[in-house]
C-alpha cells in the first residue's frame, strides 16, 4: 500500500497524542490545515544531496503509526531530502538545510551514512504556521554522521517532530535539537544503537517564554551487546511557559554489556513556568549499565549571591547563570557552528526575556 494512503487511514483513526501533561483539546483540523507553504534551500558542497519522490525508501525508523501528527506528516508528504555519504567518503564541511515554512509545510530528511564515512548536516528551520518534520538517520559500519537541527518558529506556529538514528557497529551517530519558537511543540526522537559498539549521542536544548508548551519524548532502544546511548536535555523556562520532558531507556535481554545515560534537567526563571520530568527504565538484560538524572528548580540563590557579591549586576548574573546552566549540554555537542548557534539564540531570547523577570 503507499505510504501515503496508510497514512491518511492512520490520521483518521489515530487519538490525539494527549497526556495528563499535554491538551490538545485545542486542535481544529480547519483552523491549522493551511495551505501549503513554504521554501527549502540546500547548500550542498559535496553533491551528496539528492530530491526524491520515491517514498519507499522512508519510514524505516520513524513509523507513520509513531502518532496522529506523524501521521498526518507522512499522508502529506511530497518528496524526501536525501543525503547520502558514500562509503570512504569524509565531508569536511556541513550540509546546510533551510527551511522557511510560511502556512503548513512537511520536510522529511533521510540521511544514509556509509561505511568509514564521516559527515554531518545542520538544518535551520524558521517561519510560521504548522510545521511536520521527519529525520531518519541510518549509520553504517564505523562511520561517523552528526546532524542537528535548530527551531526558532514564530511563536503562534505549531510543530511536530518525530527523528530516529539507527547506528551499526562501531559506529557513532549525534542528533542535536534545539528549540527556541513555536506556540505548540511536540517532538520524539527514538535512539538505536543496534550494532556491537555503536554510540550514539543525543542532545537537545530548549528556552521557553510566554505560554509555550514543549512535549519532548526520548526513547533510547538498546538491541545489541557492547552498545552506548545517551541522552542529554536542558531546559529553561519563564511567564507561563511550560516543557514536559519524558525519557524511557529500554535495553533487551540481547543488549548485555549495554551503556545508557538519560539526563533531564530544567531551570524555571519565575514561579509561572512550569516543567515535568518522567523518566523511565525497561531492563530486560542483567549485565548493563543504565542510570538517570532529573532535576527541576529555580536560579540557585547562592549563586546569585556570589556572583552580585562581587559586583556583578542581577540582570547579568541571571544571564551567566543561564549560560552556564547550558554548559553541560552545549559541550557535549560536536559542531561548533551549531554551539554558537545555539548561544547566540539564547542571549537574544535573554535580551527580551531579563526585562522583568521575578
Amino acid at each position: 500500500m503507499d505510504i501515503r494512503l496508510e497514512a491518511k487511514k492512520l490520521y483518521q483513526s489515530l487519538p490525539l497524542p494527549e497526556s495528563k501533561y499535554t491538551n490538545l483539546k485545542w486542535w481544529k483540523e480547519e483552523r491549522y490545515l493551511l495551505e501549503k507553504g513554504g521554501d527549502v534551500r540546500v547548500e550542498d558542497e559535496g553533491s551528496v544531496v539528492q530530491i526524491i519522490k520515491d517514498l519507499g525508501t522512508v519510514g524505516g525508523i520513524v513509523k507513520p503509526d509513531t502518532n496522529k501528527f506523524i501521521a498526518l506528516h507522512y499522508a502529506n508528504l511530497d518528496e524526501v531530502i536525501k543525503v547520502e555519504f558514500p562509503d570512504d567518503f569524509i565531508l569536511d564541511k556541513p550540509i546546510y538545510i533551510k527551511v522557511d515554512v510560511g502556512g503548513r509545510m512537511h520536510t522529511h530528511i533521510v540521511v544514509y551514512g556509509g561505511k568509514n564515512s564521516r559527515g554531518e548536516v545542520v538544518v535551520y528551520v524558521k517561519g510560521s504556521g504548522l510545521y511536520t518534520e521527519v529525520v531518519e538517520v541510518v549509520s553504517k559500519e564505523n562511520s561517523d554522521i552528526r546532524l542537528a537541527v535548530l527551531e526558532d518558529m514564530d511563536d503562534k506556529s505549531i510543530v511536530f517532530i518525530a527523528r530516529g538514528v539507527k547506528s551499526e557497529r562501531y559506529s557513532r551517530s549525534q542528533l542535536v535539537g534545539a528549540w527556541f519558537g513555536g506556540k505548540f511543540v511536540m517532538s520524539k526522537h527514538f535512539i538505536k544503537p543496534i550494532g556491537e559498539e555503536a554510540h550514539i549521542e543525543d542532545v537537545q536544548v530548549l528556552f521557553g517564554d510566554k505560554e509555550q508548551h514543549f512535549d519532548i519524548t526520548t526513547n533510547l532502544d538498546f538491541s545489541a551487546p557492547y552498545t552506548k546511548g545517551e541522552s542529554n536535555i536542558r531546559a529553561v523556562l519563564k511567564d507561563s511557559s511550560r516543557a514536559v520532558m519524558y525519557g524511557l531507556i529500554n535495553i533487551e535481554r540481547e543488549a548485555q554489556f549495554a551503556d545508557a545515560y538519560l539526563s533531564e534537567h530544567a531551570m524555571l526563571l519565575n514561579s509561572g513556568a512550569r516543567a515535568d520530568s518522567i523518566p523511565g527504565l525497561e531492563i530486560m538484560a542483567n549485565q548493563v549499565r543504565a542510570t538517570h538524572g532529573a532535576t527541576v528548580g529555580p536560579i540557585d540563590p547562592e549563586k546569585m549571591f556570589y556572583l552580585m557579591s562581587r559586583g556583578i549586576e542581577e540582570t547579568e548574573a541571571k544571564k551567566l547563570i543561564v549560560i552556564g546552566f547550558f554548559e553541560p549540554a552545549l559541550s557535549r555537542i560536536g559542531i561548533e557552528e551549531v554551539r554558537e548557534a545555539i548561544i547566540k539564540n539564547v542571549e537574544n531570547k535573554m535580551e527580551k526575556t531579563f526585562i522583568n523577570v521575578s
